[in-house]
């Protein structure tokens, strides 16, 4: 009986010590995956599928409640594609109430090049206001013109007086198995200038931290 019970042990302990490997480096896997986010391709849906999808479903909607839910995508799409395209002049457009909301991106998993072998389902992005999806964004700014623009859209959020000290959240909901009709979220939630430091360049950094710095003395 005794050695029964002594195996039992060993063979629980076994598998603790392997669940945790396994948690391990499913952790340390996504922690690439977000590093590596294929930001091109979120931005892309927004502009394209995002669009014709939500005017689809207003057009043949007739339920208040889920008119209000479009509505409220529509101006995040509105936001996110002036930030695509640079746009700073709308930027300045959009009232100060629009861009403090928060802000939820959702893209399906079959939009990107790397669907994990089929097991990814979707991506999100949670923020609490428009700074995020500006850092977010200049994850793409391949010359100085590009950065310039990244500048003065953070300089029109911030003379909006936009809260900078808020948390943003990257979820990605993957399957064990392509064909499993489950997924696991896996929910990474980053202070927004360690965002900023995975996304931005050094510029835009400098320029929040002395945003965050004054803000905090002006509350």
């Amino acid at each position: 009986m005794k050695r029964i019970f002594i195996k039992k042990i060993i063979l629980s302990t076994l598998l603790l010590i392997t669940f945790g490997i396994i948690c391990f480096y499913t952790y340390r896997y996504y922690r690439e995956i977000v590093k590596k986010r294929d930001v091109a391709t979120i931005f892309n849906y927004y502009a394209t599928e995002a669009l014709k999808n939500v005017l689809s479903k207003k057009q043949n909607s007739t339920d208040q409640k889920i008119s209000y839910y479009l509505e409220e995508q529509l101006r995040t799409i509105e936001i996110v594609n002036l930030i695509a395209g640079r746009n700073v002049e709308g930027i300045k457009k959009i009232d100060t109430a629009t861009l403090n909301k928060r802000l939820r991106i959702v893209v399906p998993g079959n939009q990107f090049k790397n669907t994990l072998g089929g097991r990814l389902v979707r991506e999100e992005l949670h923020a609490e206001n428009a700074i995020p999806l500006v850092l977010y964004h200049s994850a793409l700014d391949k010359t100085s013109q590009d950065r310039e623009k990244t500048i003065n859209m953070l300089q029109v959020l911030f003379d909006k007086k936009l809260n900078p000290n808020i948390y943003v959240g990257l979820v990605s909901w993957i399957k064990d198995s392509p064909n499993d009709n489950r997924s696991l979220d896996y929910i990474t939630q980053l202070p927004l200038l360690k965002f900023a430091k995975i996304y931005s360049f050094t510029e835009a950094r400098k320029l929040l931290e002395k945003y965050m710095q004054n803000f905090t003395k002006e509350q």
